[in-house]
């Protein structure tokens, strides 16, 4: 059985408000991700992708680019 990794978010909910409102529409599903995470809502791929109707995948790929690169990383994917 694999260990549970979960992702720490340093930004404040405030913070991912601010981000959410000054970022253009096609990012706020990674940034609602990290809110989702960062307010202890579920941090599983699978809850996250059905929450936010996007693909496991993408939400991998996002959590990978947050962890390599922080928010930065997430919006200039």
């Amino acid at each position: 059985m694999a260990l549970k990794n979960t992702l720490l978010i340093k930004e404040s909910s405030a913070e991912l408000k601010s981000l959410f409102r000054n970022h253009p529409v096609h990012l706020h599903s990674r940034i609602q991700m990290l809110y989702l995470i960062q307010s202890n809502v579920t941090d599983s791929t699978n809850d996250l992708s059905q929450k936010l109707l996007v693909t496991t995948r993408a939400i991998q790929h996002w959590k990978k680019a947050y962890a390599q690169g922080g928010n930065r990383a997430i919006i200039e994917l």
